[in-house]
């Protein structure tokens, strides 16, 4: 064989080598940011998810602190009567000892 096409086959099998060895590298590369990209997307997902339920907890916190204000304002009221029946009880008492 003609040393000059021998020397050019040459020049084209280490070209080849090094595309392929490129090649095996940027698919490596590839591959290692799309596990990374994979990653990324899940944890969006997760947070998405965190993010849907605590704004849910946050719109039900406006009525649970509206209903637990209503519950002490009731809980007061109850107290004040309570007192009264006890007032009137303590004045029934004392005249039913007279």
């Amino acid at each position: 064989m003609n040393p000059l096409v021998k020397n050019y086959f040459r020049q084209i099998e280490q070209a080849t080598a090094v595309l392929a060895d490129t090649l095996a590298e940027r698919r490596e590369n590839a591959a290692v940011q799309q596990e990374a990209r994979d990653g990324l997307q899940k944890e969006v997902w997760s947070r998405r998810k965190e993010i849907a339920v605590l704004q849910e907890a946050a719109s039900d916190y406006d009525d649970l602190k509206q209903e637990n204000e209503r519950h002490r304002a009731r809980e007061v009221e109850l107290a004040e009567r309570l007192r009264k029946v006890l007032a009137y009880t303590r004045a029934l008492t004392e005249e039913v000892r007279r």
